[in-house]
């Protein structure tokens, strides 16, 4: 059954604009783990945001992942990366790119599998480039240009 192995949260923007994941990859390698945060830290957007890689478009009860996270005028990017395999050792990438469009909850969505030191590996997805977040068309295109694998939106 495949573990989790790290997940990586770039521009994920919540209350109001006043809390931020900039580019935060948490490594679990397969191992059970924990979140600490205080009280309204980020724990249940940190579970709805990571849910996205999975179920896109999921919402919690009595909250909606549009009213959550600021989306408005910007993108959040989403991955998670899985480990398949222990010897040798082969990962999958479920990966989701969040915004608006006419109002509504959108999204760019792809799978890639991969060995140890792909050069699409989970930290090396190009969420962002030089602290400036990537526009939507960059990552739109990116699965058509590097991955074999990728599912469309």
């Amino acid at each position: 059954m495949p573990a989790i192995s790290q997940i990586r949260f770039t521009n994920v923007i919540f209350e109001g604009g006043g809390k931020r994941f900039n580019d935060d990859i948490f490594q679990f390698d397969g191992n059970n783990g924990i979140i600490l945060l205080e009280n309204g830290g980020g724990k249940t957007v940190f579970v709805q945001t990571a849910v996205q890689t999975i179920l896109p478009h999921q919402e919690l009860p009595a909250r909606k992942l549009k009213d959550t996270l600021l989306l408005q005028g910007n993108s959040a990017h989403v991955a998670i990366e899985w480990i398949l395999n222990q010897t040798p050792r082969r990962y999958a990438l479920t990966a989701v790119t969040l915004f608006m469009k006419n109002e509504q909850l959108a999204s760019h969505r792809y799978v890639y599998e991969y060995e140890a030191g792909d050069k699409h590996a989970i930290e090396k997805l190009p969420f962002v480039r030089s602290t400036q977040n990537l526009s939507l068309i960059h990552i739109a295109q990116y699965p058509k240009r590097c991955f074999a694998t990728s599912f469309p939106g």
